[in-house]
């Protein structure tokens, strides 16, 4: 009623809220030793931040994701929230134990200072085999196992990795099996 007869209309616009908050994620939240885990901040646009992980076992993957690369190798770096909010960082841990990351705010406002945490399990890498203790020369044997990371196994027999058993892929539940025929040199 207040146009005054105009029946013109204006474009739709599409309205992003954002908090204004800092926040960081993790995937997985336990992991293997050298295991890579997927870091996500998500925050404020142009805000500049500080990713810390207070340890010399804590290794950014420099060029991975959003992660800088001249953060490679080290345990923090700085950077700057982009357009959509949300920063992807890669990070590796060299010894078990449980870790927690820091990312925090750094540039000057109402925001300064604030931070988010996110803890991370590190476990020692594990092979776990099921299959009988001896076996005759000449008959097939079963070998099968399961694994707590990765996506494949090599198992060597007396520090030889034989063809038959490179790479072994494991299934979704970590699991492997190969039947090799222990006439033959390396099955």
């Amino acid at each position: 009623e207040n146009a005054c007869g105009l029946e013109k209309e204006t474009g739709v616009k599409d309205l992003s809220i954002v908090k204004g908050e800092i926040d960081i994620d993790a995937e997985p939240t336990t992991a293997a030793e050298r295991e890579v885990v997927k870091l996500i901040v998500t925050g404020v646009w142009k805000d500049e931040i500080k990713v810390d992980a207070k340890s010399i076992d804590a290794k950014f993957i420099g060029g991975t994701d959003d992660t800088p690369i001249d953060a490679d190798g080290k345990d923090n770096f700085t950077d700057t929230i982009d357009e959509d909010g949300r920063r992807t960082y890669a990070i590796m841990f060299e010894d078990t134990g449980s870790y927690t990351i820091t990312v925090t705010v750094i540039t000057a406002g109402p925001r300064k200072d604030k931070y988010d945490t996110v803890d991370i399990t590190v476990i020692e890498k594990g092979v776990t085999f099921d299959m009988p203790t001896t076996v005759v020369i000449g008959e097939r044997l079963t070998i099968k196992g399961t694994s707590n990371t990765g996506d494949w196994v090599q198992i060597a027999v007396d520090d030889i990795i034989c063809d038959k058993l490179r790479k072994l892929v494991l299934d979704e539940n970590g699991e492997f099996e190969k039947e090799i025929d222990t006439s033959a040199a390396c099955g």
